[in-house]
């Protein structure tokens, strides 16, 4: 576990500048785009302490859905492009798919896990 923020956003940018370059050689330079400003908020975010992240969804429960959703949804289409023949349209559906089905279930697992606690 890197313990500086520092680090971590050292560490985030060089990952997000490595998945770039690998989407950039797979699909081209319009995924590559959308790869580097999706990878770039996720790892910047992992660079923000935990429990102000935590202290953002409990005051805002509507808003932990959206983000995760619109993050789950994202990296799944970024995790299906790297599949050279599926078409980039075909991975959005499925990831859009996977996305309602799952963001949804995740959110129930979540909230019972904190009832459970508070009992």
């Amino acid at each position: 576990m890197i313990r500086s923020r520092w680090m971590r956003l050292g560490v985030g940018a060089a990952m997000t500048v490595i998945m770039t370059n690998g989407m950039d050689r797979q699909r081209g330079h319009v995924f590559a785009l959308l790869a580097f400003v999706t990878y770039g908020t996720v790892f910047a975010l992992g660079a923000w302490p935990a429990t102000g992240l935590w202290r953002l969804t409990r005051r805002h429960p509507a808003a932990d859905v959206a983000i995760g959703g619109a993050f789950l949804a994202l990296l799944l289409f970024f995790c299906l492009l790297l599949i050279p023949p599926l078409a980039w349209w075909a991975a959005a559906l499925i990831a859009m798919s996977l996305g309602a089905v799952l963001v949804p279930v995740l959110k129930r697992l979540a909230m019972a896990r904190s009832a459970r606690r508070a009992a």
